[in-house]
């Protein structure tokens, strides 16, 4: 399993684990093609997306907007919401068009058009939700 996460998030200290590889987004596009190789040739099933978030939700749609410019590419891609995550998170039907929506949309387009197998989710996480976060990744960690 892979986490990736951007600088800000304010619980990536407590990503620290030998159950999955973390990647930190310094510089997006540069980070983002990084990662892209590093999903291709560890050939991880399961990788999520922490950002930070006042309310914390399971994202079930990326789309390819960010801000108010529109990617090119599909309108959206499925990113994965298994029915037992509801018992961590609130899933959300909405997607946001911030950092966390591109880099959500970039690596799911990356999956897409080079047909892997891999599962894309993505987590808003609440500061008061640490604890939550960490069960929820190994709750991932078993389901991959």
């Amino acid at each position: 399993m892979i986490v990736y996460t951007l600088p800000s998030f304010k619980l990536k200290n407590q990503l620290i684990s030998n159950d999955y590889i973390l990647f930190l987004l310094n510089k997006i596009n540069a980070d983002i093609l990084q990662l892209e190789q590093v999903i291709t040739v560890s050939n991880e099933k399961i990788v999520i997306g922490l950002g930070n978030s006042k309310v914390s939700g399971i994202e079930s749609i990326t789309i390819n907007q960010f801000h108010r410019r529109t990617l090119k590419g599909n309108h959206c891609y499925d990113l994965i919401t298994d029915p037992s995550f509801a018992e961590y998170f609130f899933i959300s039907q909405k997607s946001t068009t911030s950092f966390c929506n591109l880099t959500a949309y970039k690596l799911a387009k990356f999956i897409d058009d080079n047909n892997l197998n891999t599962k894309l989710i993505f987590l808003h996480v609440s500061f008061q939700d640490a604890v939550r976060m960490q069960q929820f990744l190994s709750h991932c960690q078993r389901y991959s």
